[in-house]
């Protein structure tokens, strides 16, 4: 395998990370699910979380197929992605990332909005244990806001 296959190979298991991530957080917060007028700003609508749990359940099930896509589905909810074959979760991955699901796609201000959220969560929850001192805004944000290495957080 050459280089440039590795880093493909990377970059769409970073995004299949990334959009399940997203995805089980979204579909885990049911006040997500609310269908709200969509809001048309400086020539965009603007992205909202029922789009992209839409967008993702549509070109999953297109490319995997009913049997698989249930897999899939149960794999995202039990946060173990390692049920899916790691040539399931490439392709997927490529798929994603061709119609712009991933972090630097269409739903990137989600993204960026769902991680604040997180990050303020997490800041709020350290400091109410230490109300004596503002050091906690300084300590590291753990490492699922940090990182994707599992399905908890977003990229």
């Amino acid at each position: 395998m050459t280089i440039y296959e590795l880093t493909q190979k990377r970059n769409w298991m970073e995004t299949f990370n990334c959009v399940t991530a997203l995805y089980y957080i979204l579909k885990a917060n049911s006040t997500a699910l609310r269908v709200k007028q969509a809001t048309y700003h400086a020539g965009e609508i603007q992205a909202q979380p029922v789009d992209f749990i839409i967008d993702v359940e549509l070109k999953a099930k297109r490319l995997l197929g009913e049997p698989i896509y249930n897999v899939f589905l149960r794999a995202v909810y039990n946060e173990n992605l390692e049920l899916l074959p790691e040539y399931t979760r490439e392709a997927l991955g490529r798929t994603l990332s061709e119609y712009g699901l991933g972090p630097e796609g269409t739903y990137a201000k989600l993204y960026f909005s769902v991680k604040n959220e997180q990050v303020r969560s997490y800041m709020k929850g350290h400091n109410a244990g230490d109300t004596n001192s503002t050091s906690g805004a300084t300590e590291s944000i753990p490492t699922y806001v940090e990182q994707n290495n599992d399905s908890t957080g977003v990229c």
